[in-house]
């Protein structure tokens, strides 16, 4: 927090994620609704919500972080998110088609592909290398706490600020903050990258399939990212199934608060994350072991315990060992890329969101389909007897290929 570059950048970060933590609960409703109350529709559009980024950020996001000038590219990403969301905006006003919803949301997952890189290009460039594991964590608390606070505020948005679309039109005004603070931030010249993008792309894939520890690292964040957070599109379903209310504002309402619950969670995590930076290649095992096993844990219990009060401590809980999981193993990923080839960190930033928004886009449908057919009670307990079959498989394989280590070549021919 002593860097005045980083500082303004957090707290723009925690003012863009709360409209965009809004627009996330609202927009899952408002296809929950459009749809005639499917949750496989719900987790259509959390995969269109991810799956762009999946494709676009290991090829051209990653690329035009390190290409092209950071400032410029994030001027560009925010207007366009802006107007994104004025689109949302209008279409929930004048049309209420399903397909112009998932269009909408698609074109907001395009522009994220190549948001995401170049904001964490940004973050990572005014980071000394020794902070960057604690910087990766303060950033994800900030982002899970915009989150929280938007999550916790969109049933009064919904209520006091003309539903879906009011909601939609405060996410685009929060991007004026970004685009704000770009203007006072004190960044160095850019120096451009004479390389065409496909030398680029290819020069990347090489160094990650090189680092096996580093490519293991961030294919299990991703496992972690696709249980962690397709949980926004079954919201509905744990409202009306679980909660067992049935008014529109009411299943916002409590959609918002177990999201916030578990961005809260998140916060906790991340913070655990960052207070371990200095020595993560020791503490990264424990977390990770631990967060995945506390993740099993609370999602085998959270559809027992039908009392709200009682749900959402368990969601926190949840959230906790999901950001510590994932955090943990994408800071230790970061960091020993930028201690080893600096200039390859946008590219390997491109594959972290390849695996991350992959693995959200695939099984945000699937959970999806699996509520409509077995209900969320039972679709919550499998996923949480998968993540504990996650937390062992993980253990056997650090004890055998030190996996969850910091720049460790993995012993034998596991990920080769």
């Amino acid at each position: 927090m002593r860097s005045r570059n980083f500082c303004i950048y957090l707290w723009t970060q925690l003012v863009s994620y709360v409209g965009t933590g809004i627009q996330t609960v609202l927009s899952s409703m408002a296809v929950y609704k459009i749809s005639g109350h499917s949750m496989f529709w719900s987790g259509v559009a959390v995969f269109l919500n991810f799956m762009p980024n999946a494709l676009l950020c290991p090829t051209f996001g990653g690329a035009i972080a390190d290409k092209y000038p950071v400032r410029r590219t994030l001027y560009n990403t925010q207007i366009s998110g802006a107007l994104q969301a004025l689109l949302l905006a209008y279409v929930v006003i004048y049309h209420h088609h399903l397909w112009q919803m998932l269009g909408c949301i698609t074109i907001g997952a395009i522009i994220g592909s190549v948001d995401s890189p170049a904001r964490h290009r940004l973050m990572i460039d005014i980071v000394p290398n020794e902070h960057i594991a604690s910087a990766r964590a303060l950033n994800g608390t900030l982002i899970m706490s915009g989150q929280a606070i938007g999550g916790a505020l969109s049933g009064v948005v919904f209520k006091y600020c003309g539903g879906y679309a009011g909601g939609f039109v405060i996410n685009a005004l929060s991007y004026g903050a970004v685009i704000f603070t770009l203007h006072t931030m004190l960044l160095k010249k850019h120096e451009p990258n004479e390389e065409g993008l496909l030398k680029m792309l290819k020069a990347g894939a090489q160094y990650l399939f090189s680092e096996k520890v580093v490519l293991a690292q961030l294919i299990f964040a991703g496992v972690f990212a696709g249980i962690g957070l397709a949980f926004r599109g079954i919201l509905p379903a744990i409202a009306k199934d679980i909660y067992r209310v049935n008014s529109e504002t009411a299943i916002t309402s409590i959609g918002g608060y177990v999201a916030a619950a578990l961005a809260l969670g998140s916060v906790i995590g991340t913070l655990i994350v960052s207070a371990n930076s200095e020595r993560l290649g020791r503490a990264l095992r424990p977390m990770v072991l631990c967060g995945s096993f506390a993740m099993g844990v609370s999602w085998i219990l959270f559809p027992i315990v039908k009392l709200f009060v009682a749900g959402l401590p368990l969601m926190f809980i949840f959230g906790i060992g999901f950001a510590a999981s994932f955090s943990g193993l994408r800071s230790a990923a970061a960091q020993h890329v930028k201690l080893t080839r600096k200039e390859m960190i946008g590219r390997v930033i491109g594959y972290d969101f390849f695996f991350f928004f992959g693995c959200v886009g695939i099984s945000s449908p699937l959970i999806g389909k699996l509520t409509d057919r077995l209900g969320v009670v039972m679709t919550m307990q499998l996923i949480g007897v998968f993540m504990l079959v996650v937390s062992v498989l993980l253990n056997w394989l650090d004890r055998r290929y030190k996996i969850l280590h910091i720049g460790v070549k993995p012993v034998g021919v596991a990920f080769t």
